[in-house]
Parts: structure tokens; sequence; C-alpha cells
């Protein structure tokens, strides 16, 4: 029973320990966290449909990160694939994890909020638990990762406005009136490949072909199934 008891204690204080090297770990990269996370809020991405990236990264012994995968992308395989590229490509490297004296490459999910902070919202910085993976002989657990959540933005509650509208006034085949409510809509969030698409459509409808393909180009070079579709119907005569 004692021996039991002493098992259970060394067990306790091993997970303790475990934590305490986490917490470590990320406040000696809280830095390059948050100034990859500003790199990825800058890239051309609509932030109101994906307000949030997770991406897991291998961190070798030397802090490189061997491996990017995203674990919660965005709609758009060309936005992913910007949002890898602009981790591997950020300079310099991580601080590696060390426990008990030694270091180990580390498998860790970061999230990665993309959207901006409007004025008078607020901002809440906290942590929350997410699995990860140590090497050499530690095992899965709950650990600290840093995070911070971030209201919707006004621009997304403006353009989602908007773009109702321009949905309503379509379906009414009121089309000129759609085209400027997705038109406003897209003033608050350009890079709503959806919106972008609608807006194509009601030019269409207008007879306006060479505005409607500018429409599509713009959301195809962004990944937009639905807009690759029409520029092959409509814009490669």
């Amino acid at each position: 029973m004692i021996v039991i008891l002493m098992l259970l204690t060394l067990i306790s204080f091993s997970q303790t320990t475990i934590e305490q090297s986490y917490k470590s770990f990320f406040t000696k990269n809280q830095a390059r966290y948050q100034a990859i996370a500003i790199e990825i809020r800058k890239l051309p991405i609509d932030a109101c449909k994906n307000s949030q990236v997770v991406v897991k990264i291998n961190i070798d012994t030397n802090g490189y990160s061997n491996d990017i995968v995203l674990v919660q992308g965005t709609n758009s395989e060309v936005w992913n694939n910007m949002i890898i590229k602009t981790i591997k490509d950020f300079k310099g490297h991580w601080s590696p994890m060390t426990h008990n004296g030694k270091k180990h490459s580390i498998n860790q999910e970061f999230t990665f909020p993309l959207l901006n902070i409007s004025k008078n919202k607020s901002i809440s910085k906290g942590y929350e638990y997410q699995k990860s993976t140590v090497s050499e002989g530690a095992s899965v657990s709950k650990v600290v990762t840093h995070s911070i959540s971030y209201d919707l933005n006004e621009n997304c509650e403006n353009s989602e406005y908007y773009y109702q509208k321009g949905i309503e006034a379509f379906q009414s085949e009121k089309y000129k009136q759609a085209k400027y409510q997705f038109i406003n809509a897209l003033k608050s969030n350009p890079y709503d490949l959806e919106c972008q698409y609608k807006l194509g459509m009601s030019y269409l409808k207008l007879d306006k072909e060479e505005k409607a393909c500018e429409c599509f180009k713009k959301a195809a070079k962004n990944g937009d199934e639905k807009s690759i579709k029409q520029v092959e119907i409509s814009c490669l005569k």
C-alpha cells in the first residue's frame, strides 16, 4: 500500500514537472508566436468566415520546425498553403522544449486567430488545453497552449448584413439592387469568396460579362470552386 502511494506521488510529481516545462516553453516562445500570428493576419484571407486556424508544428531539439500540418484550416486550399508558407518562411527558430535539463522534440498544436480587433472590442487573453506529444517517452497529455480569443470584427457584421440583403434582392430577381448590396459587403470584407461569386452572377444577370468575369477570376484565384467553374463557362470564349 505504501509502495503504491509512493508511485502515485511520483507520477503526480512528474506530471506537474512536465506541465511546468510546457509553461516555460510557451513563455520563451510567446513573442515568436505573436509575431507569426500578426503575419498570418496580414494575409488576404476571409477572416470573417475563418476566424482562426489550428496548426500542428513539429519542433525539433534545435528549435527548427520540421513538419507543419493544418489541423483546422480555412475554406480555401490557396489560403491554407499561404498560412503554412508564412510559418515555414518566418525568420529565426523556436526555443526548444526542455524537460529536466534535457531537450526534447515536440509536436504541438497552436491556435492562430485571423480576426483583427475593432475599436471598442475587448481582447481576452488566456490558455486553453490541447493535446501535445513530446519525444523520448513522455506520453500524450493535456498541456497549456497560449491562445488569444477575438470578438467578431465590426466589419464582419457589416459585411454579413449587406450580403444577406444582396441574397434577398438576387432571389427576388432585383439584380441591380443585389449588385450594390454585394459591392457594399465586399467593402467591409474584400476576401469573401462567396460574395465575390454572387456579385459576378449579378453582373451576368445584368449582361455585363466583362465585370462578371473580373469577379469570377478574383475568387477563382483564391481557390473558389464555383468561380473556377464559372470562369470556364463564361470567361474562356
